[in-house]
């Protein structure tokens, strides 16, 4: 929801700072053909999309021409990027199938990983299914722990569905 938000306001924001996004733009802002002079714009966006997760560029930029040949230009990239939970679903299943020991160990992972990555969501997400996992699998003491520990912290980010999903675990 967070990311949703974020994206929404750099799309408002590009918008308000760049001029030349209209379908006609003002004869006093373009280039003069002649000389070259004159102020430009440019925005691109882009993205990736692979089992990996998901990755956008918005590549915006302002400048001014001085002459045919000289010009300068500034940009400011913005990233959104969503990691995939597939991993975290893997570790799901795994441990209905009765396979606890190898979800925690998948799941053991993508706390690492998304510990590197900053990906402070996916490691909530890690974490709150951890704790189900070892609560359900007859480790109920360290699992609850878990689950009190990450609606604690998930709270304390701002992550009130996650907050939530952990005391719904560990009560249940």
């Amino acid at each position: 929801m967070k990311s949703q938000a974020t994206f929404f306001i750099a799309f408002l924001l590009l918008f308000a700072l760049t001029g030349s996004l209209a379908a006609q733009s003002n004869p006093a802002v373009q280039a003069n053909p002649q000389d070259g002079k004159g102020f430009t714009s440019y925005t691109e966006f882009g993205g990736s999309s692979n089992s990996d997760g998901r990755v956008f560029e918005l590549d915006s930029s302002v400048g001014y021409n001085f002459s045919k040949h000289f010009g300068l230009d500034m940009g400011l990239p913005i990233y959104f990027t969503q990691a995939s939970s597939s991993t975290i679903e893997d570790a799901r299943i795994e441990a209905a199938l009765g396979k606890s020991e190898e979800a925690t160990n998948k799941l053991q992972f993508a706390l690492s990983e998304t510990a590197n990555r900053e990906l402070v969501e996916l490691q909530f997400e890690a974490r709150l299914a951890l704790g189900e996992i070892e609560t359900k699998s007859g480790q109920t003491t360290i699992g609850r722990a878990h689950l009190q520990a990450v609606e604690r912290d998930a709270k304390a980010k701002g992550f009130l569905l996650i907050a939530r999903k952990a005391a719904a675990a560990r009560k249940g």
